[in-house]
């Protein structure tokens, strides 16, 4: 889903959903003229089979804004549609052009990894830039600055990484064959798979506007002439793409259908849909040889969301749901991930450390309050300790980044997911004893990893599982966020 927002915030404004606050501009602008940015919030917009993508060279440009500490971010990625059998060339189509990291920025075609170290293969980007890449290139401080990216097929794959005009960096890449059209752009985060399996890791969270993709390499005097320009862009040579995402300006009010969608202002075409939220559609469910007639949420890249719900539970919980997830791919990398349900709030506590956490505050912040998520571990990750395959995994009351990492509660529960099936998950909890539990298909299972007050142990199954307790005694308040299909 997208959103458009102000080009600046206003000290004091309220912060909703979508922002429309005539903005002064950019401060470092020569021109200042109001409009409207792009806000992006742990997700991402996506253009599928995006033809007429340039081949032999490309000039990316965007102003951006962000104040993100918490992830390196993916600011654009480009996917092709891979059906190679080897997972290396699946990865490296995957990543077929990608801009990473606003803060220490690297930009790499058809690389199989972003990062490896020691990389004797060459398979991965970041080396290519040496021990230090394009160094704070966005200093997060919540200012804007240009961004111009160039990559060409000559001279090596040379690729050059412009901060508001200034030369960063330039390397000679090695990447040198062209890019291929009909693939999927995303703004905002990077694809494991063709338009989708984003890692909310690699998200970029904050402002982007002024996006322009040029089919030529465009030169230092080029970008630093047109960059602060807004009008006259369309008609020159190589332009291939253009959002401006000032479309409520046209709205004659703030439903009007501009809001959803960002006109490519190049005259090419390549309209971005904004907004694509979980569609619903009726599901027919057989199991044990009866059949269900229901109805479904359908994701994808995008999530449901109550920001401000109450009601939740604060003491005891049983959630239940349906669900079905894409099935295990041998191919894939990593940790293959299904974000199922997610509620953060706040811990409820006299904030004087109490008997819990050893005179650590017990009031915080904690992200997953409730969380209940299903991923599946790849052969070569299985090891240290004991690491089941596929995993249904609970956090309760939980924020591992507060507290001194006494908060850092969560329990993994192997079972037998790696199908594409409707199955049913129940998860409850007992806040006087903090015991656990987890029903895959009604069938109980015992947890098999798990992590409390900081300590943490490890057993299969078969051999007993782990203790099922954790967080007992917590309380948590009633009213919070709650996401379906995203953490």
């Amino acid at each position: 889903m997208g959103i458009h927002a102000s080009r600046s915030r206003q000290p004091g404004s309220d912060h909703h959903d979508v922002l429309y606050v005539s903005a002064a501009g950019r401060s470092i602008t020569a021109a200042s003229v109001p409009g409207h940015a792009l806000l992006l919030k742990n997700h991402a917009i996506v253009l599928k089979d995006f033809q007429g993508f340039p081949s032999d060279a490309i000039t990316f440009e965007a102003w951006l804004s962000t104040s993100d500490f918490c992830h390196a971010g993916t600011i654009v990625s480009y996917a092709l549609d891979s059906q190679s059998s080897n997972p290396e060339q699946r990865s490296a189509d995957f990543n077929h052009f990608a801009i990473f990291d606003p803060h220490r920025t690297i930009a790499c075609h058809a690389f199989t990894y972003f990062t490896m170290w020691p990389d004797p293969d060459s398979v991965s980007c970041y080396p290519k830039y040496g021990t230090k890449p394009a160094a704070n290139l966005l200093e997060r401080d919540g200012a804007w600055h240009h961004l111009a990216v160039t990559w060409t097929a000559a001279h090596t794959g040379t690729t050059k990484i412009y901060k508001d005009g200034l030369l960063m960096a330039e390397v000679k890449t090695g990447a040198t064959e062209p890019l291929q059209s009909g693939g999927a752009l995303m703004l905002g985060g990077d694809q494991d798979c063709y338009g989708s399996c984003t890692d909310s890791f690699q998200a970029f969270n904050g402002l982007m506007d002024e996006v322009r993709i040029w089919n030529v390499e465009r030169s230092q005097k080029e970008i630093i002439n047109n960059m602060r320009l807004v009008d006259g862009i369309a008609g020159q040579l190589g332009l291939v793409a253009y959002w401006k995402f000032d479309d409520p300006n046209m709205a004659e009010d703030l439903t009007g259908a501009h809001m959803w969608t960002a006109i490519d202002s190049s005259g090419n075409g390549h309209h971005l849909p904004l907004v694509t939220p979980p569609q619903q559609a009726p599901a027919t469910i057989n199991q044990g040889g009866r059949s269900y007639q229901t109805g479904k949420l359908n994701y994808h890249n995008n999530y449901a969301l109550n920001e401000e719900i109450g009601g939740m539970p604060e003491t005891d919980f049983t959630v239940e749901m349906w669900v079905r997830t894409p099935e295990y791919s041998a191919t894939a990398e990593g940790v293959q991930r299904s974000e199922l349900l997610s509620y953060a709030t706040h811990t409820v506590g006299d904030s004087s450390g109490g008997s819990h956490y050893g005179g650590v505050t017990d009031h915080a912040f904690v992200d997953d309050a409730i969380l209940i998520e299903k991923y599946y571990v790849v052969d070569m990750m299985l090891g240290q300790g004991y690491t089941p395959l596929s995993t249904i995994s609970v956090s309760v009351n939980a924020n591992p980044r507060v507290n001194e990492g006494q908060l850092n509660h969560w329990m993994n529960f192997d079972v037998d997911w790696k199908d594409n099936k409707w199955h049913h998950v129940a998860v409850t909890w007992s806040r006087d004893t903090g015991k656990t539990e987890v029903f895959f298909d009604g069938i109980f299972h015992v947890p098999t990893w798990r992590t409390s007050e900081g300590h943490w142990q490890s057993k299969a199954a078969k051999d007993g599982g782990v203790d099922p307790h954790m967080a007992p005694q917590t309380l948590r308040l009633g009213n919070g966020s709650l996401v379906l299909g995203q953490n």
